[in-house]
């Protein structure tokens, strides 16, 4: 029996091995801003026409917040109104600040230009277009990613710079 020939060599590399930094992704500031912001984009998504059971409700609500949603487009789907956005479309949050984040919860403060348009889904006609101006506090909750929990109305206003100015 023949036994194949063994070599051995050695290299020395003078190059610094390669480091990786793991991206740490959004700050939960960051992170909680985006699910405020884009719960109101997703009540008039599903809201026109109205889908109880869209999933979209479930990628920014839970709890009280998610129940709420769901039984307002209940309550519009039976009264065959839907709402959408007016155009031109303006910004809907005109003040966004976060007071309270600790642990697993955070409270926000929202002045939001309410100027949806709320209509009838079998005609198109215009139920109701007032625009009115809500300071909100929004709860927030981590449940693997952060979701709005709850949506308490402080107060209303006829104009965005009274809402902007009380807090």
């Amino acid at each position: 029996m023949t036994e194949a020939p063994t070599t051995s060599s050695t290299t020395t590399s003078t190059q610094a091995p390669a480091t990786t930094t793991a991206d740490p992704g959004p700050s939960d500031e960051d992170q909680i801003l985006d699910v405020v912001r884009r719960y109101w984009d997703v009540v008039v998504e599903a809201n026109n026409p109205p889908d109880p059971d869209s999933p979209l409700w479930e990628t920014v609500a839970t709890g009280q917040a998610l129940e709420g949603v769901k039984d307002q487009s209940r309550r519009w789907l039976e009264e065959r109104s839907g709402l959408r956005h007016p155009s031109p479309r303006q910004e809907q949050l005109s003040k966004i600040e976060i007071l309270v984040l600790e642990d697993s919860v955070a409270v926000v403060n929202v002045c939001l230009r309410d100027d949806g348009i709320l209509h009838n889904i079998d005609t198109g006609d215009v139920v109701d277009d007032e625009v009115i101006h809500l300071w909100i506090q929004v709860y927030a909750q981590y449940e693997d990613r952060w979701l709005v929990s709850e949506v308490q109305t402080i107060e209303q206003f006829d104009q965005e710079a009274a809402c902007a100015g009380s807090f």
